[in-house]
């Protein structure tokens, strides 16, 4: 079956961080209903991370602890992009944010200096167009974010390793061009990978909108995306549509699987085990029955993941974790 993602052995580490103590302070686009509860929001980050190693016990866990002066850390996603031997460090949209990047960047900077470790190449996004005069710096929210796996490769190589199919780059409130401009260098140079921008934004009147990328479309499987059916989400299914379309010259390369709700197009997919949020039954079913309908996922298994405090401050499964080799 297909290695990545779905195999076994695809990654073999994964880095987390620990609530910070003021994650009542995190950023939110609205005021929760009810307020953030800082002791429900660990147990369940601790229970997240326990599952992962329940289900995942040949999987490295990395955790990185907590800063108080960092309200948003345990959303490490967002700190780092990871392809194959590369890592670039982001520059979060949000100011308030960059000084989650430097025990971020010590950590790939010690994996990098490990023989043992698969790290070869560390690149700080701060570090591009600074001797430039003009006012745009790079911005990159690792939410915004998305590789889509070819389906074909994996089909035709089910033990690869390698990374193959495309990155996308949400165009959002946290990130812009330039930032996306970093990871078309950085990633075709080293791992000869496409990156394409997308708008994170309806195509039509709407007050819809999105953190990012990854709030609309996770891969569940190499070409097979989750999505919502709202404004937003459409305008962005039909953008990496006709990318792909026109990249591969034919029509329907990705299959979309719709979802009633929001929230559960995020999921986490580590070597077969499917990390999906606790709480929606409509949406649980429909993926269950596309898991139940594809040999793909033969060797698969659906884990529920309760991320209810997280959710109040607009993160989602894949903000809490860093999948690498």
């Amino acid at each position: 079956f297909v290695a990545w993602m779905l195999g076994k052995n695809f990654f073999s580490g994964c880095l987390t961080r620990h609530v910070s103590l003021n994650f009542v302070n995190a950023l939110t686009m609205a005021t929760p209903e009810e307020p953030i509860s800082l002791e429900t929001c660990e147990q369940q980050h601790r229970e997240h991370i326990r599952l992962i190693q329940e289900n995942l016990p040949d999987l490295r866990v990395h955790e990185l602890d907590a800063d108080p002066q960092c309200p948003d850390c345990m959303f490490i996603e967002d700190t780092c992009v990871v392809i194959g031997n590369s890592v670039v460090l982001s520059q979060p949209g949000d100011k308030s944010r960059r000084g989650e990047i430097p025990p971020v960047l010590d950590f790939w900077e010690s994996q990098r200096a490990n023989d043992s470790c698969y790290t070869k190449y560390v690149t700080n996004m701060s570090t591009f167009f600074s001797d430039q005069d003009d006012a745009e710096i790079p911005l990159l929210d690792g939410g915004d974010v998305l590789f889509v796996p070819d389906r074909q490769f994996y089909d035709s190589n089910p033990e690869s390793r390698e990374w193959r199919g495309d990155l996308f780059v949400g165009i959002s409130k946290r990130t812009n061009e330039r930032g996306a401009e970093v990871l078309r260098r950085v990633f075709k140079e080293q791992q000869d990978i496409d990156v394409h921008s997308v708008l994170v934004e309806p195509a039509e009147s709407s007050n819809d909108e999105a953190l990012h990328l990854k709030s609309l479309t996770t891969a569940l499987a190499p070409s097979t995306l989750l999505i919502s059916s709202d404004p937003i989400s459409r305008n962005v299914r039909a953008q990496i549509n006709t990318i792909l379309n026109k990249k591969y010259n034919k029509s329907s390369v990705i299959q979309w699987v719709e979802l009633p709700d929001a929230a559960p197009v995020n999921v986490t997919v580590i070597n077969g085990t499917i990390l999906f949020p606790a709480g929606f039954p409509k949406s649980q079913s429909i993926v269950e029955e596309v898991l139940a309908s594809d040999s793909r996922f033969a060797h698969s298994k659906l884990v529920l993941v309760n991320a209810s405090e997280a959710a109040k401050a607009d993160g989602a499964l894949t903000c809490c974790s860093v999948l690498f080799q």
